[in-house]
């Protein structure tokens, strides 16, 4: 299992004032015994009020401290005593120095079990929302819980990006953990062994097939477990190419597009230096049909490169009331709803790069929407 360790707790903050500005309008509806994240102006230290702007927990936080919605469980750091901690909202406090860190963030609490890391061993194991050791810290690295189901890493080494062996005196920026991965339950008994992590990167935790034999592997990623029976979970990235190959560009019509068209559409043409706007679908369509079913096309017709990439929702492109319920506690809820980018690149006479489209579509409920267009970027002046 490899699990990558970044370096940008910089972005991560930035990230989490500017993710507050946006989510403010996004608490009605929500719990109301839910705290909200607000930054002291003077300090610039992290506090959390109620849904009517009452001051719970004065602003004394600082560090890695940016969950922006406090439901049951929040990491934190005390800037005054330099500790850090898991909190609840009676006060209680656990965990103390051991949070588990993951791309310079704390873990949040996620079906109810959260991460920490064993300061003496190293190890990981989860807390529950109440502060109660549920599973040890046995393994080197775990990822949060979906379904009921975790994946741990067992017999691990840091291992740097260039392959040698991680050094504490001398240590590498990026560097993953290099073990054995398994997949196991909230028990501790493990389900899976010996698992290739890279099959995991875009599947659907949630949508899962238990059979004896081999299932398809059209749409589904597959693995063996102990007792001899296979899990399969959908695998996204399988289940969008079927569908954009096979579905979207097969029915390029008005019908079709405004039916795989998001209510909301973030649309940036650089090339007639127009900013980011967000349209409704009906105007979308109105502007950009033709456009829209011209690109389609050529990409039909494999007339211009093209790649596909993941990954989660990005929150300075997609923000308001339209894309909250793709977010939980601020955040991306990128396994359940997971974007794929369709990029196409458009080359000079000489071979080199003239400049990229890119159109975002999100996994739904109701199927993959588009929700937006980018259209040359990285153009040639």
């Amino acid at each position: 299992m490899k699990i990558k360790i970044y370096k940008n707790a910089i972005f991560r903050i930035c990230l989490a004032l500017f993710i507050t500005l946006k989510f403010c309008n996004r608490v009605n509806g929500q719990a109301k015994n839910n705290w909200y994240y607000f930054r002291d102006k003077k300090t610039g230290l992290v506090g959390y009020k109620d849904v009517k702007g009452n001051i719970k927990i004065p602003a004394k936080f600082g560090g890695l401290t940016n969950q922006l919605v406090f439901s049951d469980v929040i990491a934190v750091y005390e800037d005054k005593t330099g500790k850090s901690y898991y909190l609840l909202k009676n006060g209680k406090k656990f965990g103390i120095d051991s949070l588990y860190v993951w791309d310079n963030s704390y873990d949040y609490i996620n079906e109810g079990k959260i991460r920490f890391r064993d300061k003496k061993t190293d190890k990981v194991g989860f807390f529950d929302k109440t502060g109660k050791i549920i599973i040890p810290a046995l393994y080197n690295d775990a990822r949060p819980f979906h379904n009921g189901l975790a994946l741990t890493v067992h017999n691990g080494k840091r291992v740097c990006l260039d392959g040698s062996i991680y050094n504490d005196k001398e240590p590498c920026e990026d560097w993953s953990w290099n073990g054995v991965s398994a997949l196991i339950d909230t028990h501790n008994k493990i389900i899976a062994d010996k698992i290739d992590i890279t099959e995991t990167d875009n599947i659907d935790w949630y949508a899962v097939k238990i059979t004896n034999s081999v299932p398809d592997t059209t749409l589904y990623t597959s693995f063996k477990t102990t007792n001899g029976t296979f899990y399969s979970f959908l695998n996204y990235e399988k289940e969008f190419k079927n569908w954009f190959y096979k579905s979207y560009l097969n029915n390029l019509n008005y019908q079709a597009l405004s039916t795989d068209c998001y209510d909301k559409i973030n649309f940036e043409d650089t090339f007639i230096k127009q900013i980011r706007n967000d349209y409704s679908k009906s105007y979308f369509l109105q502007q950009y049909e033709s456009l829209l079913y011209k690109l389609m096309r050529s990409i039909k017709a494999k007339s211009v490169e093209t790649n596909i990439f993941h990954e989660d929702l990005n929150p300075y492109i997609f923000a308001g009331k339209s894309f909250s319920a793709f977010y939980i506690n601020g955040e991306p809820d990128g396994q359940k709803y997971p974007v794929f980018n369709v990029v196409t690149t458009n080359y000079t006479k000489t071979r080199t790069l003239d400049y990229q489209n890119q159109f975002s579509f999100i996994r739904t409920h109701t199927g993959y929407k588009l929700i937006g267009v980018a259209l040359g970027m990285g153009r040639s002046k």
